[in-house]
């Protein structure tokens, strides 16, 4: 199923956006696809790091409750 696509306009430094372009032309992405996938990415790894440290401090709360 295709997602619903947004137009959005961004400004950011000419050194970041020469990067992007740069990493982009590696992969064989369009900066737009580039920018997609590294955002997606980003906002994956929070996820995961919220769930790891939720269940964290799951463990902890039952190892202090056997003490």
């Amino acid at each position: 199923m295709k997602q619903k696509s947004k137009r959005v306009g961004i400004i950011m430094p000419e050194h970041l956006v020469d990067e992007i372009d740069s990493q982009a032309r590696s992969l064989n992405l369009s900066r737009s696809s580039y920018i997609t996938m590294v955002v997606t990415q980003h906002l994956e790894q929070r996820t995961v790091m919220a769930t790891l440290q939720s269940l964290t401090k799951g463990l902890d709360s039952k190892e202090q409750l056997k003490k």
